[in-house]
């Protein structure tokens, strides 16, 4: 009596069809580096809505915790700190102040906040140095100023209402 591979011949062709599948996967991956993420305890491993998804978001931690070192960056532990840093007024539940730092020093966004919730001023960070737009808003929201810097220096400062400001050079 003939086996089930010598009457049907197919699973014998299924056979070889997976062992060369897998040589042939095996081939084309030799040489391609894989990197595993290992996710740090206690922090999210996706950003929050909105957020550019590019890791882990960062810790957050209470202003007052950090403390501002003699070469001007903020630390905390001792480690120049990565991450945001928050305030809150004196209820205990409004946000006060949002900070973003990296490597010991703002970048990013900044926030502060009026007692009623409403933002009161945004600045935008590069490397510890105002670069990009600065808003201030009143308590009801209406923007009061806007000014644009290049590396910490105004280039330019406009109220609405009134034309644009520039400084001279």
């Amino acid at each position: 009596m003939k086996s089930a591979t010598q009457r049907s011949g197919r699973p014998g062709a299924l056979l070889l069809f997976l062992v060369l599948s897998l040589f042939l996967l095996g081939l084309a991956s030799c040489g391609k580096e894989t990197t595993t993420t290992v996710p740090k305890p206690g922090v999210p491993e996706t950003a929050p809505p909105g957020a550019p998804n590019d890791g882990p978001a960062d810790p957050r931690v209470d202003y007052a915790d950090l403390e501002y070192a003699s070469d001007g960056t903020f630390t905390l532990d001792g480690k120049k700190f990565n991450g945001i840093a928050q305030e809150f007024h004196k209820d205990g539940t409004t946000l006060s102040k949002l900070y973003e730092y990296k490597d010991g020093m703002f970048e990013g966004t900044t926030r502060e906040y009026y007692e009623n919730g409403q933002i009161s001023a945004s600045t935008q960070w590069q490397k510890g140095q105002r670069h990009g737009p600065n808003l201030y808003w009143d308590k009801e929201g209406k923007e009061t100023k806007r000014q644009l810097y290049e590396h910490d220096v105004a280039v330019e400062t406009v109220i609405p209402g009134e034309e644009a400001e520039t400084p001279n050079p």
